[in-house]
């Protein structure tokens, strides 16, 4: 099985970490895999979107992001090509605290 298998396994997952295994924080985090089911959730969508705009500095591309833009670039690009994986960080209310992903551009380069 090769690399964008794997990551198309994995985006069509519904995987959930608890972080409090791992953690003395006390502030309860589940990190979730973004997968195809969040693309029905206008909630999560404008929370990711909220978030890239706010933080779009540490992005190397810098949009105005939107819901429609969100589902545009995760029903063009995201699942389409699978050279990603995009982990949400919510807390145990349902809210998005923030992402971070990883882009596998070959055997020898991923990015974070």
């Amino acid at each position: 099985m090769d690399l964008n298998s794997y990551v198309e396994k994995i985006n069509n997952s519904k995987i959930k970490i608890d972080i409090n295994k791992y953690s003395d924080t006390k502030t309860n985090y589940e990190i979730r895999t973004l997968n195809k089911s969040y693309l029905k959730n206008d909630e999560v969508l404008s929370q990711i979107s909220y978030l890239r705009n706010e933080y779009n500095f540490a992005f190397r591309n810098r949009i105005d992001s939107s819901i429609n833009s969100t589902i545009d670039w995760l029903k063009n690009d995201f699942f389409i090509k699978n050279e990603k994986i995009l982990f949400l960080i919510f807390d145990k209310k349902g809210i998005l605290h923030g992402h971070a992903g990883l882009h596998i551009h070959n055997e020898n380069k991923i990015e974070i």
